[in-house]
């Protein structure tokens, strides 16, 4: 159940948080959070963002890196949207730009191959 006033007016924002939620509150004890986003990077229809959940007290519990995107490589299709933490969320970056550096060599060689038919069928 979520509330329209704020139940805990002296807990403040994290630096960084690009959207709050409001207060929510399960009716259990101590069962109050929010949950926080940092800024979103989208790239097309893809997107990456830090996401966690604050408590009453102020405490950031469950951050991590959430990232929902779909990419055919190779003819390989990936879906991601996890939960990484930041180490994990670096190494995919790595990873990605090892990808990336791959399939501009991989686009240059289409651009190389079209010329050589090109200038073979005089175009």
């Amino acid at each position: 159940m979520s509330t329209t006033t704020n139940p805990f007016p002296d807990v403040e924002t994290p630096v960084g948080a690009a959207e709050v939620s409001e207060w929510c509150d399960l009716n259990y004890p101590g069962d109050e959070f929010r949950c926080i986003t940092g800024e979103q990077h989208a790239v097309g229809p893809h997107f990456v963002e830090a996401h966690a959940v604050q408590e009453p007290t102020g405490r950031v519990v469950e951050a991590c890196v959430r990232a929902q995107v779909d990419i055919w490589d190779m003819n390989h299709y990936h879906h991601y949207d996890t939960m990484l933490s930041p180490d994990a969320a670096r190494s995919k970056a790595d990873a990605l730009r090892a990808d990336a550096v791959r399939l501009l060599k991989l686009a240059d060689a289409f651009d190389h191959s079209a010329g050589d038919v090109e200038r073979w069928s005089g175009q």
